[in-house]
């Protein structure tokens, strides 16, 4: 009986049978219909389960290109803040002209975490 539960379940969409009915008229029509051997040699879930695993594939590598052109343009972004440690660094005063603000907070910052280097660099802390 557990055989015909997936059939049985159609005859229970088309005819509104009770399952155990369903599962018994499925039964008795593939046995008088000549279907067992069709049923047993039945393809359809094979192509199901590799096309469900051909979608699967798509769908990593879907994720590889989105990724890869996600990275592209936010590489812009960690090289411009990696511009901006380095000329802090180098030469602190240009960006302490043109940006006191965020000259500011980054001196603050890089006190908090390392106030022997910010005395001894001589950088103005706020």
């Amino acid at each position: 009986m557990e055989y015909f539960n997936r059939w049985a379940y159609v005859y229970v969409g088309v005819y509104g049978y009770s399952f155990m009915s369903a599962g018994k008229a499925v039964s008795q029509l593939f046995h008088q219909r000549g279907f067992t051997a069709l049923i047993n040699d039945d393809l359809v879930h094979i192509v199901i389960r590799l096309t469900a695993i051909g979608v699967a594939l798509l769908a990593i590598l879907g994720f590889i290109i989105g990724f890869s052109v996600a990275l592209t343009p936010l590489a812009v972004i960690s090289s411009s803040v990696a511009t901006i440690f380095v000329c802090f660094a180098e030469d602190p005063a240009p960006f302490q002209r043109s940006h006191p603000e965020l000259y500011a907070a980054l001196a603050q910052g890089w006190h908090s975490l390392h106030p022997e280097f910010i005395a001894q660099a001589g950088y103005w802390h706020a």
